[in-house]
């Protein structure tokens, strides 16, 4: 009778199967699919990237609805290092407004990155398949 971990190994073993430990295939891939995989690793990358300046316009956007709030005489402190710094609240609400636009550019243009990507990706994803059909000489399913 195999254990866990012996069943891990065989598996490790056995050409064209999954390799469970390291999670990736241990047969070789073709130099267009490889290509077609690391674009889509970049589209994954690039979208945790959007993901990330999404979230951080909605925290900005908080902190401005919460310094709407305030008085125009409050005292407002900025976090610099282990120090708290008092701000003017105009200039607090002026950089506040720029960071947002600043960090809604950057969204605008990874998206335009990932645009680009995923049109990348298809050419790879049709050029593969143009050479898989060339090579059976018939219709090949995706």
């Amino acid at each position: 009778m195999m254990g866990a971990r012996g069943r891990e190994l065989a598996a490790q073993r056995l050409p064209g199967t999954w390799c469970l430990v390291e999670r990736r295939p241990t047969v070789a891939r073709s130099p267009n699919a490889a290509r077609r995989l690391r674009a889509l690793a970049e589209i994954q990358k690039m979208n945790d990237k959007m993901g990330q300046g999404i979230s951080q316009v909605g925290e900005n956007e908080l902190v401005v609805s919460e310094l709407e709030h305030l008085e125009e005489d409050a005292k407002v402190f900025k976090l610099i290092g282990p120090v708290l710094v008092q701000q003017d609240l105009v200039e607090v609400k002026a950089n506040v407004t720029t960071r947002i636009d600043f960090i809604k550019k950057d969204v605008a243009r990874t998206e335009k990155v990932i645009d680009g990507l995923q049109n990348r990706a298809e050419e790879q994803r049709q050029k593969y398949l143009a050479l898989k059909q060339a090579a059976t000489g018939g219709a090949v399913k995706d």
